[in-house]
């Protein structure tokens, strides 16, 4: 019994612990769904910003991420049709997924804590940008 409980404890310390955020699935293999709460969005030309829930800011207020399709999809809040982007590079940094993507002229990132879910999303346009700040659950 003694010889097993320590052949236990000798397999256990050679693979180490899960690596994080593999346990709350925010380590990119898992689809996500995001929600947003508040954003903000500047436009240079104006000098002016606009901060509230995002649909003030006409964004949508959720995305999915769908890693295996390399995608974020998102409801536009203006017509109601499916926008699609794909995902140009992922990565986890300092217990963060970080996920990136441009397009027309765009770029964007999400940045998901693995340990809460918290997401910031940052999006630079060439005279603006907007800031979404919500949280993601792993499907």
């Amino acid at each position: 019994m003694a010889r097993l409980l320590w052949s236990l404890l000798a397999l256990v310390l050679c693979l180490g612990p899960a690596p994080a955020g593999a346990e709350s699935g925010f380590d990119g293999t898992r689809p996500l769904e995001c929600h947003a709460d508040d954003a903000a969005s500047c436009d240079d030309a104006s000098d002016t910003c606009q901060q509230g829930d995002p649909g003030a800011v006409n964004l949508p207020d959720s995305l999915q991420v769908d890693f295996a399709a390399k995608q974020v999809s998102r409801v536009s809040p203006v017509d109601g049709t499916t926008l699609v982007s794909a995902i140009g590079t992922q990565t986890r940094v300092d217990g963060h997924l970080v996920i990136q993507g441009a397009e027309a002229g765009v770029g964007w990132t999400i940045l998901v804590a693995e340990e809460s879910g918290k997401m910031t999303v940052a999006v630079a346009r060439p005279a603006g940008g907007i800031v979404v700040f919500g949280v993601c659950h792993a499907q």
